[in-house]
């Protein structure tokens, strides 16, 4: 029998509260929150790729980020903002991806 695939939403944020802000761009991201409505789970993580490619090269970061975020099998991503290429790889992987601003606890209602 096959198992069923989880919806897996993440959510950009610049700190682990609640409160927190969704974070401006995919990159400047430091945590995600990690939603997984079927099994009404969430898990915050941190953004391993953050300063991946320093001040010279930001869009390293989204680009990393991105393949992470694939990878994790994330199906939505929530962010304030991403570069192109990484926008390409998320779409190309079929992940839906919205941009929005506010309050992490907005999104979570």
């Amino acid at each position: 029998m096959p198992t069923r695939c989880s919806v897996m939403i993440c959510i950009a944020a610049l700190s682990k509260d609640i409160n927190s802000e969704i974070a401006p761009e995919l990159g400047k991201s430091i945590y995600f929150f990690m939603l997984d409505p079927e099994m009404n789970d969430m898990k915050i993580t941190n953004n391993t790729s953050l300063g991946a490619g320093g001040a010279l090269r930001p869009n390293i970061s989204d680009l990393r980020t991105a393949r992470i975020l694939v990878r994790t099998g994330v199906r939505m991503l929530i962010t304030g903002g991403i570069r192109k290429g990484a926008l390409e790889i998320l779409t190309n992987a079929g992940v839906v991806v919205v941009i929005a601003e506010g309050r992490i606890k907005e999104i979570l209602g």
